[in-house]
Formats: C-alpha cells, structure tokens, sequence
C-alpha cells in the first residue's frame, strides 16, 4: 500500500495529477494532511509520521514501513524485497553512528524557517532531557510496524520528537537515535551505515565515498546516477538508490526498469539477492 506525501505548495496540476494517479489504484492514497515540505526543517519527519499514521488506519496488514524519496528508484523487484525482510525478522534497518563533531550544530542550536529556508536563529539550544546519545543516519529506512506504533504511542519517542522540531535536519538524526533507544521494538545497538556495507535500505554516493559518480554531478552533495552506473547498481544489495534524474540522464532509470520487468519473471531471486551475505548483517 502506498501513501503519497505531496508539498503543499507544489503547483495545482502537480496535485491533481497526483490524485489522478492515485484514483486509479485501490492500494494508492494521498496523505490525509499535507503541508508544505521545506529542506533540512521537521517537515520531511511530519511527512513521515503523516503517512505512518494513516497507514496504520488502512485495514492492509503491512509489516514494514518503508519511506521513498521522489528522486529515488528500486534496486530490488518486490518478491526480493519481501524475502530480505521476512530475514530481518521484525527488526528494523536504520542506519545509525555516533554524530560526528562537524554537525553537532544542528542540535546545540536553534533553527527557524525564514521563507522557504531552515536558518539559524542565534540562539542555544537546551539539551534534551533524560541526556541521551544522539546519533545520525539516513532519512531513509526500513522501519518494522511495531516500531512505527512504538515512535506514535510511546511517550519518549514523542518527547523527542517534539525536542527535534527547532533542530537542523532532524530526520537524519530522529530515526538513528530512537532506534538505539533500549524500548525501541526492532532497535539494535550496532553501528550501521554504508561504510561498513551493513545498510539495506540505500545506496547513496557521497562525493566521500569510495564509490565514483559517472554522472559527475551532486545535488545537495548526491550522486545523480548515469548510465555509466548501472552495472554497479544492478549488483547491489540495497533495496532503492538515490538519486535519479531523468532530465539529466534517463537511460539509467529505462534500464533499470528492463530490468526489474526480466527479473519479476523469474521466480528465484536468489539468482539476483546474495542472502547469505546479507544474513551476516548485525
């Protein structure tokens, strides 16, 4: 079941395309609440819980949770994503380490929204209370049903989050640092992340990382994959990647799409998904 979150402020026909879209299919519907989606503020968090909410009030019997960004596509057919997830056992995949020391600024200070911009306030920010580690990750995860009812029921997640709203990017630092919380159901004290080759859910290319970026172009320090990457994209085991522009370049995204039709024919994905090396995983 899918739950499409549109900003508030995109154009009228963006919207009513959308709701097009979604009338055509009985397990597609717009977020029952949208606002407007600014970069680096709590509203890509908002979105997210939005959407949990009313996925939880659907009559679907879903296990997972999985939030997308529009500029990410599938490295895995659905069947694959099924058998990776039912390995997971119920335990979540967030990508989770200690916040480093070049954006502990984002929680020591106050962030307000001056048009559509996060910005510095000037003021400090107070420290939140029980002190609790704070630790950074991907806004993109794959989060277990009972962690979801966990983050919009328990009385710690929603402190937190509500500490996080005058924070700088908070859903890169929400998501890791509830999920390392002792009460958290499917939580997990390993370090994850992509360095470390244990993370599921994404494969993004830093202009840092180890991997090169044949389409020589980032956006907010992102990769945007060509088609000179698709032979590495379509070994890997991360379920999306991110990102894709097909102004830029759409034959990565048309062939992926080949791609995904052959390999939906065939009914052995471990012709495709390496599982035991993904049963290493913490």
């Amino acid at each position: 079941v899918y739950c499409i979150y549109i900003d508030k402020k995109s154009d009228t026909l963006v919207h009513e395309a959308m709701r097009g879209i979604a009338k055509c299919f009985n397990n597609v519907f717009i977020a029952s609440k949208l606002d407007d989606f600014i970069y680096q503020s709590y509203s890509p968090v908002q979105a997210d819980l939005q959407c949990m909410q009313d996925m939880l009030d659907t009559e679907v019997p879903w296990r997972y949770f999985i939030n997308l960004a529009g500029s990410e596509y599938p490295l895995k057919t659905n069947l694959e994503m099924v058998r990776i997830l039912k390995l997971l056992n119920n335990s979540n995949d967030i990508e989770q380490f200690s916040l480093p020391e070049l954006f502990q600024s984002r929680v020591k200070l106050e962030f307000t929204i001056i048009g559509n911009n996060t910005v510095p306030s000037g003021r400090r920010k107070k420290p939140f209370e029980p002190k609790t580690d704070l630790y950074k990750g991907c806004s993109y995860n794959l989060f277990s049903r009972a962690f979801v009812e966990w983050v919009l029921k328990d009385t710690f997640a929603q402190r937190f989050l509500e500490w996080s709203k005058n924070t700088m990017s908070p859903d890169e630092t929400v998501w890791a640092t509830l999920n390392r919380h002792p009460g958290a159901p499917g939580g997990y004290q390993a370090e994850v992340n992509q360095q470390a080759k244990n993370f599921l859910s994404r494969e993004v290319v830093w202009p840092w990382s180890t991997a090169y970026c044949w389409g020589q172009h980032f956006v907010h320090s992102i990769c945007i994959f060509a088609t000179r990457d698709l032979g590495r994209l379509s070994r890997r085991w991360e379920f999306f990647a991110n990102k894709f522009d097909p102004d830029y370049d759409h034959v990565v995204v048309d062939c992926l799409e080949e791609i995904h039709t052959n390999r939906t024919q065939n009914p052995n994905p471990e012709k495709y998904v390496p599982f035991d090396f993904i049963r290493t995983f913490p």
